[in-house]
């Protein structure tokens, strides 16, 4: 019970006041603390992404340099053949990543695979599939890259 003054007002906070204080800072601060937790799985999630963009990015770009030499029948074979061998270790090495690296350069159960498409409108149509499973290692995800390039 509050000690009351003269004028007869209290002095102090009673002990309900104080449970019902506690009870809405608990219900703010879960709050507060369930929108963190989720902010840090989502910027988990696009790192990953960013990471897989980079490394199907890297793979196109060694294919375009590859058809700079101008006999493109030796790449086709590669690629549907599947002897065309990237995966991303390679990629981290040709990037300059070496361990430890700030952030991973190798994403968790990755797989790089590429396709070359038959199409006779656009000889050169290529997709690069980059996946990869998520921290709590329930969903795999995926990132397609695709090019269509004609010849001159």
């Amino acid at each position: 019970m509050a000690m009351k003054n003269r004028g007869g007002a209290s002095k102090g906070l009673s002990l309900m006041e104080l449970l019902l204080a506690a009870a809405i800072f608990a219900f703010v601060m879960s709050g507060i603390l369930y929108m963190f937790v989720s902010t840090a799985f989502l910027d988990s999630a696009n790192r990953n992404k960013s990471i897989a963009a980079t490394h199907a990015e890297s793979v196109m770009e060694d294919i375009m340099e590859y058809m700079k030499s101008g006999d493109l029948s030796p790449l086709q074979t590669a690629i549907t053949s599947g002897t065309w061998n990237w995966n991303s270790v390679t990629i981290c090495a040709k990037m300059g990543c070496v361990s430890p690296c700030a952030y991973p350069c190798v994403l968790n159960s990755e797989s790089i695979t590429t396709t070359w498409v038959n199409d006779s409108i656009n000889p050169l149509h290529v997709v690069v599939t980059v996946s990869w499973k998520d921290r709590e290692q329930a969903n795999t995800r995926t990132l397609v890259l695709e090019t269509l390039i004609s010849k001159r």
